[in-house]
């Protein structure tokens, strides 16, 4: 195939790859007007059980109060089956919320505040793709702390968790797998470990390859000698050579089955963490009660009388 041939490809592809995000994107708009007023409906029909979490609070709004109810085993009893039924019913619900709290605190950490840039990826990320905001965060805080520890620029490890986030997206649409899989396959190359990049899509990066890389680029040094950040910035060189045909595979095939339903497993993973934003609140404000109850049925000796 010649050049011109090969050009005219890689641009029809990527037309084509912009019609079908310029049409999906329309379709998640829709999709975003009616997710929007999740919240007032998952507060509505969880109305009931915020008012008896709010009464149960007020019944051990005091230390004074709170001592007389912990001896009263037939209310203990009955309040901390409620709160067991409520974490069972929407525990999931307030897992993703915490989860996506943990994931803020942990990509705040890694960019040291300054995520201007990544924070405009993970917007694009999620309105093109239609993504969870939760993932990428994780995601691209993660590479940024790998990114952190090869003692690069701010600015350089900004550019590689970005990199190497969107790899895992494409990585994932190409080879049909789990984001999660890809990701952490990326994370596990760039540690130097060679088998699971390699069971997975075939890059090689051992020792023997990497330094053909080198000599490709015209670095004229072994890779022995290279430094730790410079042998993972090669690693990372070349297996976006070596995985060149998987570039952009999300957004060319994003309307293929198996993207639809990653895409749909998203939306899933929004509307529970949007349900557990709107239970967080009520549970976080009785979460000292029930903490302080449970510390007085322990060293009041209390656990066998309670849970006959």
């Amino acid at each position: 195939m010649n050049n011109q041939t090969d050009v005219s490809i890689r641009f029809k592809n990527y037309v084509d790859g912009e019609k079908k995000l310029e049409r999906y994107a329309q379709t998640l708009a829709q999709i975003k007007s009616v997710t929007d007023g999740l919240d007032t409906g998952v507060a509505k029909s969880l109305a009931q059980s915020a008012k008896d979490t709010k009464n149960i609070s007020k019944d051990v709004s005091t230390m004074a109060k709170l001592s007389k109810t912990a001896f009263n085993y037939s209310t203990i009893r009955e309040f901390t089956r409620s709160i067991n039924r409520l974490i069972t019913a929407y525990g999931k619900a307030i897992d993703a919320s915490t989860a996506y709290l943990e994931n803020i605190n942990l990509y705040q950490v890694a960019f040291e505040g300054n995520y201007k840039s990544a924070d405009k990826f993970i917007d694009t990320m999620t309105e093109m793709y239609g993504l969870d905001e939760s993932w990428l965060t994780r995601t691209v805080g993660i590479f940024k702390q790998l990114s952190n520890a090869m003692g690069v620029s701010a600015e350089t490890g900004e550019r590689l968790s970005t990199l190497l986030t969107q790899m895992s997206l494409d990585i994932a649409s190409l080879y049909n797998v789990d984001m999660e899989r890809a990701s952490s396959v990326l994370q596990s190359a760039m540690a130097g470990q060679t088998k699971p990049i390699r069971g997975l899509t075939g890059g090689d990066i051992t020792q023997a390859t990497l330094q053909t890389t080198l000599d490709n680029l015209g670095i004229q040094r072994s890779i022995a000698e290279l430094s730790f950040a410079e042998k993972r910035l090669i690693i990372i060189v070349s297996l976006t050579q070596q995985l060149n045909e998987s570039i952009g595979d999300m957004g060319r095939t994003i309307e293929s089955p198996a993207n639809q339903i990653r895409v749909m497993n998203s939306q899933w993973d929004r509307m529970t963490r949007a349900v557990g934003n709107v239970l967080l609140p009520t549970i976080a404000s009785i979460l000292p009660y029930v903490n302080a109850i449970l510390m007085v049925i322990k060293d009041r000796g209390l656990i066998t009388g309670i849970t006959k």
